[in-house]
């Protein structure tokens, strides 16, 4: 009997993964998420110091341009960098990556958006709340990719064959808290869901709200104005009662 200590099985995950990007290589032949940071840097002139100080737990203090030779880090290291460098980091990533997978729309956050009736206009729109809060610390990514599985009726077997590995590295990403861009790519193309995008984007400070949220604003305004909603009206909103705020 061969026993596999926890950090064998990392080392085996870490593997597993790097086999799998192998089958997508054309996909990721100029991803540098270092290099992009770099050039966004130096545009702005901002200090690998200061982008340094993004990092938790810290690193990179003794030599923080190691920073611009990482081929790819963690999405939650990434969202920090943008703030320091006051870009859409992500953004970009997932336009030039994922740009296939629109957005659903269907992730309304009511703790950070507000259905709101702007009374010059008549019409409904999204206003994003400001809160000194980073809201996408608190999420957990393999229960949100378990959650897109099972409602899109795959099971972890026939997902597990779309990855190329076994059931037990799907389950493994379901017990993760956290990961890392290129890996987010790949499952995204997998199951056909923007997660960078749907996931972490929507809860920062670069995410336009307005613009995601569009076709439901459409179909909200058409129905207030068939039905005549007053302005103390509740609307049910994806299956959500949300009060119209004045």
């Amino acid at each position: 009997m061969v026993f596999i200590n926890r950090h064998s099985h990392s080392y085996l995950v870490r593997i597993a993964f790097k086999l799998i990007t192998m089958k997508n290589d054309e996909f990721f032949d100029d991803f540098h998420i270092g290099r992009l940071i770099k050039k966004i840097a130096d545009e702005r002139n901002i200090a690998s110091g200061k982008i340094a100080e993004a990092f938790e737990p810290v690193r990179y203090t003794n030599n923080a341009d190691k920073i611009y030779k990482l081929r790819d880090m963690n999405v939650e290291d990434a969202l920090r960098i943008a703030d320091k460098l006051d870009y859409n980091l992500l953004g970009e990533i997932s336009e030039k990556y994922l740009p296939y997978l629109q957005l659903s729309g269907h992730n309304i956050n009511q703790e950070f958006d507000a259905i709101v009736l702007n009374l010059d206009t008549n019409r409904y729109e999204i206003h994003r709340r400001e809160t000194k809060d980073a809201l996408w610390e608190n999420i957990h990514i393999g229960d949100y990719i378990k959650r897109i599985v099972k409602e899109k009726g795959l099971s972890a077997t026939f997902f597990a064959k779309q990855l190329g590995c076994y059931n037990s590295l799907v389950y493994h990403y379901y017990n993760c808290k956290s990961m890392k861009i290129r890996k987010l790519i790949v499952l995204s193309k997998i199951i056909k869901h923007n997660l960078i995008a749907e996931v972490y984007l929507i809860q920062t400070r670069f995410f336009d709200a307005t613009s995601y949220y569009s076709a439901y604003l459409i179909g909200l305004n058409e129905r207030k104005n068939e039905s005549g909603i007053s302005n103390e009206g509740t609307f049910d909103l994806m299956h959500r009662t949300t009060k119209i705020i004045k």
